[in-house]
């Protein structure tokens, strides 16, 4: 079973944004947060790219 990833990003109108899971200790779900400090991606490419370096994937080829 391949693990979810700590970050992610989403759509924000025209642009995508880099968001960071906190989940409950209990299990029952959690929430995320937007990167402070992270840049705005205008490309989904670049969010995605961006997601895979912070979660220490290796890109798909």
């Amino acid at each position: 079973m391949e693990r979810a990833g700590i970050y992610f990003y989403m759509r924000r109108g025209r642009t995508f944004r880099i968001y960071r899971r906190h989940d409950n200790e209990d299990g029952t779900g959690g929430t995320a947060a937007p990167v402070a400090g992270e840049h705005v991606f205008y490309t989904q490419q670049d969010a995605r790219d961006r997601v895979y370096e912070l979660n220490g994937w290796r890109p798909k080829k």
